[in-house]
């Protein structure tokens, strides 16, 4: 093999390597046409799934918030049916 023939040879491995990056780069960009769409789904999902936890942790705390009014409810008729035990009104 010769030096010329070894520069041709060079030559054509560069050119096949190019033409192969530049499918790759036609291949990514059909590739990327094809994910966005599935980021945009995604995205709608997450943001739906934030809503929710939203209203969920809303309506713990509402609820929290009724049970720990019927507890205080609770504990103060106690008190006032004890002391009237005490004072003899019961």
């Amino acid at each position: 093999m010769t030096v010329a023939q070894m520069r041709q040879t060079t030559a054509d491995r560069l050119a096949a390597l190019e033409k192969r990056a530049d499918g790759h780069d036609s291949r990514a960009e059909a590739h990327e046409k094809k994910i966005a769409p599935m980021v945009d789904q995604v995205g709608e999902m997450y943001e739906l799934l934030r809503k929710w936890r939203n209203i969920n942790w809303f309506i713990v705390k509402l609820s929290a918030g009724a049970t720990a009014g019927l507890g205080g409810l609770a504990v103060l008729l106690t008190i006032i049916d004890k002391a009237q035990q005490l004072t003899g009104h019961h």
